[in-house]
């Protein structure tokens, strides 16, 4: 999936318009629809932002390019096993 898919469903899912990611991500609401539209993706700043947002990785918000691994045990890992830093953001060094 791309981008602008993967962010489509979250947001719906979450139940937030465009306007209030906008305003929860401190940006307009014509960049949300760009982003909804596949004409950009968001900054790595706001990519983060939208992971705290959402509880998901930036690894699943990007469409998962590649499976996260344990480094202990080999087992595949989902953003519901992955540990949360301090600030809320997930962390994909497990």
């Amino acid at each position: 999936m791309e981008f602008c898919e993967v962010f489509t469903d979250l947001r719906k899912k979450a139940g937030y318009s465009q306007n209030q990611v906008a305003d929860e991500l401190h940006v307009t609401r014509q960049a949300v629809s760009r982003w909804e539209r596949g004409e950009t993706i968001p900054e790595p700043e706001t990519l983060l932002a939208l992971s705290r947002l959402f509880r998901v990785s930036v690894n699943t918000l990007l469409g998962s390019p590649r499976t996260l691994v344990c480094q202990s045990c080999g087992m595949p890992l989902s953003d519901d096993f992955l540990p949360q830093e301090p600030d809320g953001t997930l962390n994909e060094k497990y």
